[in-house]
């Protein structure tokens, strides 16, 4: 297998995990979970500069990545992004959820491993809620091998 077969089939394989733990999250609402997971406390309107995007678009789309029953959530409420209210009304900072933090990490493991076969051994989107409900664990600072 060449190099750009294995690049192939990584970033395959990168998105049938992320659609297996978050059916439907698009591509543009997974970058942006990866930049809240790598600059915790973002702010809504920073993070539609570091993407390019409106900040109705990003305000969607952290919305419907939020947890159900927050306010503000949009369905599906994926449960990947916390959305907490800064001293100013109008300002929104974002912060990944426990199960947001896992799904960056197995992808970053995917990627660091250059494994594959990482359905079978990823966590369930049910163990990751049944993790963050009980507030169970760091799952973003073990790197699995898969």
């Amino acid at each position: 297998m060449n190099d750009a077969d294995h690049a192939a089939d990584l970033l395959l394989a990168a998105l049938a995990e992320v659609e297996r733990v978050a059916p439907g999250l698009s591509l543009g609402q997974l970058t942006m979970l990866l930049h809240v997971v790598r600059r915790e406390g973002v702010r809504i309107s920073d993070l539609a500069r570091l993407g390019g995007w409106s900040e109705s678009r990003v305000s969607r789309g952290v919305r419907a990545m939020a947890t159900a029953g927050e306010p503000g959530a949009l369905p599906p409420a994926y449960g990947l992004v916390e959305i907490l209210r800064g001293g100013d009304a109008r300002v929104r900072h974002l912060v990944p959820t426990i199960m947001g933090a896992a799904l960056a990490n197995s992808l970053m493991c995917l990627v660091d491993s250059g494994g594959l076969g990482l359905r079978d051994e990823a966590m369930s989107l049910e163990a990751l809620r049944r993790a963050a409900s009980s507030g169970g664990g760091d799952q973003q600072s073990e790197c699995r091998s898969f």
